[in-house]
């Protein structure tokens, strides 16, 4: 029997906190007013999940420009969003960045990454010290 899977082979060759992380980001923010930060979030379940249907690529898994700056609403809904959903936000962006095979697939994941890290005022941290932060706890 042939296996068939939701999510898409290239998850396979990460680490399952990678994975964990991707996967956590699917679903969104728990509150209402969370509408800009959705291209984020469908742009994460487009490189993560194989549509099911035509329609879930124009809606739900719609692959939409991330953007280059952030201001205006989105600002407001960063600053009033849980720092712990934009950092799972942030950090799958970086992994996309990192694992993901498509080249222009993993740039715009990179800009995003950039443009998030900027405006929360951190550092980019090495890759060396990402991969070893992102790597499964073998103890």
């Amino acid at each position: 029997m042939e296996l068939n899977f939701a999510l898409y082979d290239w998850l396979g060759s990460i680490s399952y906190r990678a994975q964990g992380t991707l996967l956590t980001c699917l679903r969104g923010g728990d509150n209402a007013d969370c509408d800009e930060l959705k291209v984020y979030i469908r742009f994460i379940r487009s490189v993560v999940l194989k549509p099911a249907t035509k329609q879930a690529t124009k809606t739900f898994m719609r692959r939409e420009a991330l953007p280059f700056q952030i201001d205006g609403r989105l600002a407001v809904q960063i600053d009033k969003s849980p720092v712990h959903l934009i950092s799972h936000i942030m950090n799958a962006m970086r992994i996309v960045w990192e694992y993901h095979p498509d080249k222009s697939t993993a740039n715009e994941a990179e800009i995003a990454y950039r443009v998030l890290v900027d405006y929360l005022h951190l550092t980019i941290e090495t890759k060396e010290h990402f991969d070893k932060r992102i790597a499964d706890d073998k103890s």
